[in-house]
């Protein structure tokens, strides 16, 4: 299958699911056997153990528990899959506005601005770490959890060193629940939403990209019209040819907030 190290769009594209099973039974292991493990995020495991269970998530996108009998490599593999996602989780065009976050709000506001992939993923991550700081035993607090996250979740391509400040990933783990409202990750009592309740509650993304009809004015040449706003007739556009360089960007674009139809023919246009 080969999941690991590429884009999201591409993880998508092959699992028609927005986090990846591997993942969720990578998650779900740590929370229902071991979340109360002391410092489980600080050790790092058996080198060998590691590269096993990340070559057979990699081929199959599966856990396979008999692996390993601890849960520190898990929690590695799941920390270098975060780590390994081309271009970030939270995306690297988006630093500047990442580090002006200063309160909830701002979060949230720029939780809502992510592609759909990336915020139902970072969505379910949260949660996850979230439950984790939950359990006093691990000692695995807001803080600490930050600490092991600030250098994953979005890099400088200008400075190999950056670390996002962990006060910033402290408001998206301490303010969940506000910041997430619009895409929760967790239960209403807070409980771990069931990977399948979670991936149905997000709608049918596959439906989304290879179904979803575009009004395009079939007259429109040049961006010139385009301006001019001509009104458009509806035409359901998937008998046409894309090349491999542009689908990628076209199911991000479809996959994004806050868009309007005239924006997506733009979009569509400036890329076929």
């Amino acid at each position: 299958m080969g999941i690991w190290g590429k884009n999201l769009t591409a993880v998508f594209m092959q699992t028609r699911r927005a986090v990846p099973r591997f993942l969720e039974s990578c998650m779900s292991y740590v929370l229902e056997k071991y979340v109360d493990e002391e410092g489980i995020f600080r050790i790092p495991g058996d080198v060998n153990k590691k590269t096993a269970i990340r070559q057979f998530a990699d081929a199959t996108d599966t856990f396979d528990e008999n692996l390993t009998t601890s849960p520190f490599e898990v929690c590695n593999v799941i920390t270098q899959f975060i780590r390994d996602i081309p271009d970030s989780i939270l995306m690297n065009s988006n630093l500047q506005t990442v580090i002006e976050i200063y309160d909830v709000n701002d979060a949230k506001d720029f939780v809502n601005t992510l592609y759909f992939i990336n915020r139902a993923l970072f969505s379910r991550i949260i949660a996850f770490f979230t439950l984790i700081t939950k359990h006093p035993s691990n000692r695995m607090n807001a803080s600490n959890i930050a600490i092991i996250l600030s250098p994953i979740l979005i890099c400088d391509p200008q400075n190999p060193a950056f670390i996002l400040p962990k006060n910033i990933i402290e408001i998206f783990l301490n303010h969940y629940d506000e910041v997430f409202s619009t895409i929760p990750a967790l239960l209403p009592n807070g409980e771990w939403m069931p990977s399948e309740q979670y991936e149905k509650s997000l709608g049918d993304l596959t439906e989304s990209f290879f179904c979803q009809s575009t009004y395009i004015n079939p007259k429109i040449s040049s961006m010139e019209d385009v301006e001019k706003k001509l009104e458009p007739s509806e035409q359901i556009c998937r008998n046409i040819s894309i090349d491999e360089d542009n689908i990628g960007h076209i199911l991000k674009f479809l996959l994004c907030s806050d868009r309007d139809e005239m924006a997506i023919s733009e979009q569509i246009l400036e890329n076929l």
